[in-house]
């Protein structure tokens, strides 16, 4: 599974899973952190990245509305 990096600042491609047209990661982290709360990924999610109760409350804020 992809696990994209958070920015995609670097000017060359750290995981080619994650960024195989070379585009960027934003649109992946972004869809990640709408996905990662569905309780259907929870167990995959907390391995995979950690939630801090902080940072939930603080994405939830930033997400915009779909």
């Amino acid at each position: 599974a992809s696990h994209p990096t958070e920015t995609s600042s670097s000017p060359r491609v750290e995981c080619s899973s994650c960024d195989p047209d070379a585009l960027g990661v934003t649109e992946l982290r972004n869809a990640w952190a709408r996905k990662r709360h569905d309780p259907v990924l929870a167990r995959y999610a907390q391995l995979a990245e950690p939630i801090d109760a902080e940072l939930v409350e603080e994405e939830e804020r930033e997400l915009p509305d779909a």
